[in-house]
């Protein structure tokens, strides 16, 4: 009987001494920054996580895992925030913030007064220009240009995702060379 209460005892001490090691670890984790826990729940109660790029004038710039139905507002917030150098012209001209984010998407926030190629160019207006403007962007044939003309307007370069013909690669590939 002593025997079999030493050995018990034994046990639970093995026990107390694993638990402690564990939770040292996951507080160690957490307080670095290498665990993060997305405490939304998606909109339409299935969990599926999906993998943002957050790069430019952001806080923390990174890759995120974040639930599904997430909007591009989140994404920021989720890493840190606009930092003090951002170009505000940018976001209020060209980023939709309520857009949904989806799997692979890389979300660039420029830095103000930077010196790139979309502000040294002259631009087309998505809204505006004439067919044979939308035909001489790289990539846009005379249909494509027919169909970026036929919905309008566009409150957002991202509305462009919604022409049938313009995906997600042919919109990146765009938007140093467009304007609302």
């Amino acid at each position: 009987m002593k025997k079999s209460f030493q050995i018990g005892l034994w046990f639970l001490i093995l026990l107390l001494l694993i638990s402690s090691t564990f939770f040292s670890l996951y507080l160690s984790l957490e307080s670095k920054g290498e665990l993060t826990f997305i405490d939304k729940e998606p909109v339409s109660g299935v969990f599926t996580k999906e993998v943002v790029y957050v790069s430019g004038a952001v806080m923390n710039p990174g890759i995120y895992e974040i639930n599904a139905n997430q909007r591009v507002w989140d994404i920021i917030q989720l890493a840190g925030g606009f930092s003090d150098e951002y170009d505000i012209s940018y976001v209020n001209e060209q980023l939709n913030l309520a857009q949904k984010v989806n799997d692979g998407m890389h979300i660039y926030i420029p830095f103000k007064n930077s010196e790139n190629l979309e502000q040294t160019i002259n631009k087309v207006s998505i809204n505006s220009s004439s067919l044979s403007e939308l035909v001489a962007l790289d990539g846009v044939g005379e249909s494509t240009a027919q169909k970026i003309i036929e919905n309008r307007p566009y409150s957002s370069i991202n509305d462009l995702m919604k022409v049938p013909g313009i995906g997600e690669a042919t919109l990146n590939k765009l938007k140093p060379f467009i304007t609302l």
